[in-house]
């Protein structure tokens, strides 16, 4: 199993996609690749509301220069996937030349609030780089796994749901949130920590 953690910044409900941040992890927690896109919407013509912005905190003129047009970020971002859902390569020998046959694993996609960066992500870049041949349909959202322990009793009543919350809660280090950088490293490190706690669980009876 290969995990897929994700996370955006955007201008507000509504507007632009800024950033992406992606890594691949194994079940180990080993970091296998990432890819962090700043992008440029069509035109250059960004739309914004103040209150995001003070949040995110992303200066647009530096953010401008950076920046990649939509047909690259597309692009940059569909051989990301398909790189980290690779699992074998077999080489060949057709007319004399090495040719090779991939094997693919969909991701298994980890975030908090997961499905709307997500959808984000797809609306802007476009559904033709592929997404769905290398990510698994159902994500597993941090956000509904806590509540559910919760529920449980497997975690305190009095635990938030934020990311930063469950971040503070497993006692986790972290730099300044609202990068999506931070963000999916966070997550994931969350993800992990919520994973051991139903760990802990007593094993069903599956006769």
């Amino acid at each position: 199993m290969r995990y897929l953690v994700l996370d955006t910044e955007h201008g507000g409900k509504g507007g632009s996609l800024l950033d992406i941040y992606a890594a691949t992890f194994d079940e180990n927690g080993k970091l296998l690749r990432d890819i962090e896109l700043s992008v440029r919407p069509p035109g250059g013509l960004y739309v914004v509301n103040p209150e995001a912005m003070e949040v995110n905190k992303i200066n647009l003129l530096e953010h401008s220069k950076k920046a990649k047009p939509v047909e690259t970020c597309r692009n940059e971002f569909s051989q990301f996937l398909k790189h980290s859902a690779c699992v074998k390569a077999t080489p060949y020998i057709w007319k004399g030349q090495t040719k090779f046959n991939y094997e693919y694993e969909k991701l298994c996609l980890v975030g908090h609030g997961v499905k709307e960066d997500a959808k984000l992500i797809r609306d802007v870049l476009g559904f033709e780089f592929g997404w769905d041949s290398y990510v698994q349909h159902t994500p597993q959202d941090t956000c509904v796994i806590a509540k559910f322990l919760k529920d449980c009793g497997r975690l305190p009543p009095w635990v938030g749901l934020s990311l930063e919350d469950l971040g503070n809660y497993f006692l986790i280090s972290f730099g300044e949130l609202h990068s999506a950088r931070e963000d999916a490293i966070l997550n994931f490190k969350v993800f992990q920590s919520l994973k051991k706690r139903i760990g802990v669980c007593d094993p069903i009876d599956v006769a």
